[in-house]
This record gives C-alpha cells, structure tokens and sequence, in this order.
C-alpha cells in the first residue's frame, strides 16, 4: 500500500526541515504519536529513532531507521512494526516553490501476515486521513515557526520598539 500527498507550506524549506526534525515536538503532527526520541547523537542516514505511537489505550514501540538524509530538501524513514507485522517507509520531500515551500510525503506499509494484510483494508482509510490531518498541521506548524522566526528577526532588527 503506497499513499502519496502534497502540500504547499508558506515557510522557506529551512526551517520547513526544523520542524520535520523537531523530534520533541513531532506529537503536535503526527497523529497517534506520545514520543519520539533519538537513540543515537548524530543525525543523517544510519540514526536511529525510537517512536512510540498509542491509540485506544494500546501502545506500540518501534525503531525508525533514518534512511535518507539530504538538508533541507529530503528525509526518509524506514520501520518494522514487529507487534502489527508491517513494514513501512516514509519518504518527505521539500522543494522551494511560489516563495514557501512545496512538501511531498509518500508512505508505505508492507503487510507482511495473513492477519496483516486482513486488517489493511481498514488501517487504508484511515490511514489516509490521517496523512492529509498530518500534513495539514505540519504545515500550520512550519507556518507558525516562520512567523515567530521572522517576528524575531524584525525585533533584533529595529530595536524590539515601535
């Protein structure tokens, strides 16, 4: 199962990429996600990230290898979800368009058991709506860290007054 969707992000893709790898504030956009956390110091292909996702009182535990790392432009993750029996790897882009940022997310689920691939009829739907939900508060969180950069800048700039 592959799903794919975009969306334009008025923010440049610098810090469209702080916020991709704000990993302490990746809950406000990730849905079903309570923590995530490095499990090694240095960021790039081969980091590691331990991410842990709850819903209806369950919770699952997984460790995401980081398998593409460009800045500002590309980050992909790969994970295996020993507990469900799924695979899956996921793919954002960023490219600088009409002044933002234009952002591409691609996700993709291998079902790997009989039961796994029963259940992925239903994880389908509601796996897409929770991409577009996902996207859409990325982007009002990218927005809203452009805004406060910019606030900040003009402040430096001109003194704080008015």
């Amino acid at each position: 199962m592959k799903l794919e969707a975009d969306v334009w992000v008025d923010a440049p893709p610098e810090v469209v990429w702080d916020v991709m790898l704000d990993l302490e504030g990746a809950q406000r956009f990730v849905p079903l996600l309570l923590e995530a956390a490095p499990l090694n110091e240095a960021p790039g292909v081969g980091a590691v990230v331990r991410m842990t996702f709850g819903q209806g009182g369950r919770r699952l535990t997984t460790d995401a290898n980081v398998t593409h790392f460009t800045p500002p432009r590309r980050l992909g993750l790969q994970a295996d979800v020993e507990e469900v029996d799924v695979s899956i790897s996921i793919d954002w882009r960023a490219e600088p368009k009409d002044g933002g940022t234009s952002v591409h997310q691609a996700v993709e689920a291998s079902f790997h058991s009989m039961m796994a691939r029963l259940g992925a009829r239903a994880f389908v739907g509601k796996a897409e709506a929770q991409q577009r939900e996902a996207l859409d508060r990325f982007k009002a969180v990218a927005e809203a860290e452009a805004a406060t950069r910019k606030g900040s800048e003009g402040s430096e700039q001109g003194g704080g007054g008015r």
